[in-house]
């Protein structure tokens, strides 16, 4: 189920860990990257959408606009399977 306050504050904290901005700069950067990913969500029109479906967008929201807020926000979601993390910043860098 979509939570808007809670893929907000992934993007938040993600964000925060990226670098030494002030609070209220990356507040708005990630109201901004929040609005985006709702856009996409949005354009599916699809009244079901699942988690993996909602982070797939996120991901690809972040490898777009940065690779710093999208590997924490990855580093976040995977927490301490690092064989599953090398593997997906793999898939979305295309690294070989």
């Amino acid at each position: 189920m979509y939570n808007r306050a809670k893929l907000y504050s992934g993007i938040y904290h993600s964000a925060i860990d990226t670098k030494n901005g002030d609070r209220g700069e990356m507040s708005e950067l990630s109201e901004t990257l929040t609005n985006e990913v709702e856009q996409k969500i949005i354009l599916l029109r699809s009244k079901d959408i699942s988690t993996i479906e909602i982070i797939n967008i996120v991901l690809s929201v972040l490898r777009k606009r940065s690779s710093a807020i999208f590997l924490r926000y990855l580093a976040y979601r995977e927490g301490k399977d690092e064989k599953r993390l090398k593997k997906l910043i793999k898939k979305h860098f295309l690294i070989y």
